[in-house]
C-alpha cells in the first residue's frame, strides 16, 4: 500500500505517476500536505529536510491483512448537467452555460441561498460537486470536487473535471459528516469479518479538512463513534484538503471533501 502527501494542485498527477509504475490493483492512500491556516504555506517532511514543494510517498509492506474504503458520505441531488468547458481545475461551462450560474442555480431549485461571486470555500462545503463513478457491482461511488472560488462565471475547483463528465450538485450536513467516520469505520470492520477477522491492529484514517472545520465543536464525537468501533485499537488521522483513497473494487482515485480509511487487522489462523 502507498501513503502519499502533496502540495494541492497535481494530485492526479502524482497519483498517474505512481500507478504508471505499480499499477492500479495497489491501495493508494493520503492527502495534501500540512498548512494549518490554509495559508497555501504548505510543508512537509521526512527525515532529513521539510520541503514547501513536491510530494513525499512512503511504500508500506504490511505484515497483517489490509482493508481500506473511500467515501463521502454525501447525498446525490437530482440537479446534473454536463462539462463543456474546463481547463484543468477551472470550470467554465455546464451545459454550455456559466458554471457558476448554473451551480447557484442548482442551489436555489434546492431552496439555498444565492452565492455571491468570491471564495465561497466555506459555503459551498455542504453542497460541492459530484461525479458518480458507477463500478462493477453497479452501485455508484460519489467522487466530490470543491468548489473554492466563483469568479467572471466560472468556479474554480480542488479537483480537476473533464469535458464530458456528468456532474450533480451533491449535498451533505453537519449530521452526516459526524457520522460518516463511525459508518466508514463499521463498514471495513464488517468486511473483514467476512474474511474471518481475529484482531484489529491499527488504522489510519484521512480526513477532508474542510469538513473537519465545518463541524469543529463535534469532532471529540467523532473520536468517540471511531473508539467505538475500534476498542483498544491505536489510529491516527490526518485533515487534508484533497484526499486520495481506494474505493472498494481497488481503484484509486483523489476528491475533496471525502474520508479514506485503512485498517490493519490479523486473520484467523486456517
Amino acid at each position: 500500500m502507498v501513503w502519499c502527501f502533496q502540495i494541492p494542485g497535481n494530485e492526479e498527477t502524482v497519483l498517474q505517476g505512481i500507478q504508471d509504475v505499480i499499477g492500479k490493483r495497489i491501495p493508494i492512500f493520503g492527502g495534501s500536505c500540512a498548512d494549518n491556516d490554509i495559508s497555501a504555506k504548505w510543508c512537509f517532511s521526512n527525515n532529513e529536510s521539510v520541503y514547501q514543494q513536491g510530494f513525499i510517498v512512503a511504500v508500506l509492506y504490511p505484515s497483517v491483512e489490509t482493508f481500506g474504503l473511500f467515501s463521502s458520505g454525501y447525498d446525490k441531488t437530482d440537479q446534473q448537467g454536463t462539462v463543456t468547458d474546463v481547463d484543468g481545475r477551472l470550470l467554465k461551462t455546464i451545459d454550455h452555460q456559466p458554471a457558476f450560474n448554473v451551480y447557484n442555480q442548482w442551489r436555489e431549485n434546492l431552496g439555498l441561498a444565492h452565492l455571491a461571486a468570491g471564495n465561497i470555500l466555506a459555503q459551498s462545503t455542504m453542497t460541492p460537486l459530484a461525479r458518480a463513478l458507477s463500478l462493477d457491482d453497479e452501485i455508484p461511488r460519489l467522487l466530490l470536487s470543491h468548489p473554492a472560488v466563483a469568479e467572471n462565471g466560472t468556479l474554480e475547483l480542488f479537483s480537476n473535471l473533464n469535458i464530458g463528465d456528468t456532474v450533480y450538485l451533491a449535498s451533505g450536513s453537519p449530521e452526516q459528516l459526524i457520522k460518516r467516520g463511525d459508518i466508514v469505520v463499521n463498514s471495513l470492520t464488517k468486511l473483514a469479518e467476512l474474511h474471518a477477522i481475529n484482531n484489529i491492529t491499527g488504522a489510519i484514517i484521512i480526513f477532508c479538512g474542510g469538513c473537519m472545520l465545518s463541524i469543529k465543536n463535534a469532532m471529540n464525537e467523532v473520536k468517540q463513534s471511531i473508539e467505538a468501533q475500534l476498542p483498544n485499537t491505536p489510529f491516527i488521522m490526518g485533515f487534508t484538503f484533497g484526499e486520495l483513497g481506494t474505493f472498494s473494487d481497488s481503484t484509486s482515485k483523489h476528491g475533496n471533501l471525502m474520508i479514506a480509511c485503512e485498517i490493519l487487522v490479523v486473520l484467523h489462523e486456517q
